[in-house]
């Protein structure tokens, strides 16, 4: 099943007139969808695989490398967070999270001697 974005009535400006006439360089799925297009679980799924996921594995490890003195986490990520390339909006905001998740991380973590990178 689609999901088809309508504004609510508040946010809709007849003045704008249509937003893909302005769009450059937008991006679609493989169906040919638009970010507006996809599901509240499109969006949960993205971050679950790309944010969640490595922040359980952390949550996981961090504790067992602190207690042995320290440690090394090294998580992966796609240039589509932090560079402007065209990328699905769920995705590249998922790879923002995941490199703000590791600033953090690192933060936190470090005076345990557990170091994190992206």
């Amino acid at each position: 099943m689609r999901f088809t974005f309508v504004p609510p009535a508040e946010l809709r400006d007849p003045e704008l007139g249509n937003a893909n006439d302005s769009a450059e360089g937008e991006t679609r799925g493989p169906d040919g969808s638009t970010s507006v297009d996809w599901s509240d679980d499109d969006w949960r799924e993205a971050h679950d695989v790309n944010v969640r996921s490595a922040f359980l594995a952390c949550q996981e490890l961090a504790p067992r490398m602190a207690e042995r003195g320290g440690g090394e986490l090294i998580l992966t990520a796609a240039l589509d967070g932090i560079q402007p390339v065209p990328a699905p909006a769920h995705f590249a905001a998922s790879q923002a999270a995941l490199l703000g998740m590791t600033r953090a991380l690192a933060k936190e973590l470090g005076p345990a001697g557990v170091r994190i990178n992206l």
